[in-house]
């Protein structure tokens, strides 16, 4: 099987590239990854389309929310590339970013960052569906490259 995930950017791409090998590994499958933020959207439908006249071949399209409702998202980007499927849409809340910090415990927050930002990173631990980009960025350290937990 073939599965093709969309993703607005490299960080997006970086993350579905190290998890979802790890989620499917009893599968036999082949990944793909696409940035769509960049392209047009014809473009993207047209891609969308072609995956879904190969057999055994899937995708997802992963978007933040960006503060509105899931079913309101969902009708914009249906709207936008009407050859999306509504069950296809992953809709992160509000950003990506809040997976990041999902699976991050409090053990390993003290090896990814410094002391004195671990209060804020266990409130984000805590609540990961607030966490936004900015925040996130901000406490990762200089020395860290922005990179998925």
């Amino acid at each position: 099987m073939k599965l093709a995930f969309f993703v607005e950017g490299d960080m997006d791409e970086i993350f579905i590239s190290n998890v979802v090998p790890k989620i499917f590994k009893q599968y036999n499958f082949s990944l793909s990854i696409h940035k769509y933020s960049q392209q047009k959207d014809v473009k993207v439908g047209n891609y969308i389309k072609s995956i879904k006249e190969i057999k055994n071949y899937s995708y997802f399209f992963l978007v933040d929310s960006d503060q509105y409702d899931i079913a309101r998202r969902k009708n914009e980007l249906i709207k936008r590339i009407p050859s999306l499927d509504n069950l296809k849409i992953i809709i992160a809340k509000k950003e990506i970013e809040s997976w990041y910090i999902a699976g991050v415990t409090p053990s390993l927050s003290k090896k990814l960052f410094p002391k004195e930002k671990y209060k804020e990173i266990i409130d984000m631990i805590k609540s990961p569906e607030t966490v936004k980009k900015e925040k996130f960025n901000a406490m990762l350290p200089i020395a860290r490259p922005r990179m998925p937990l």
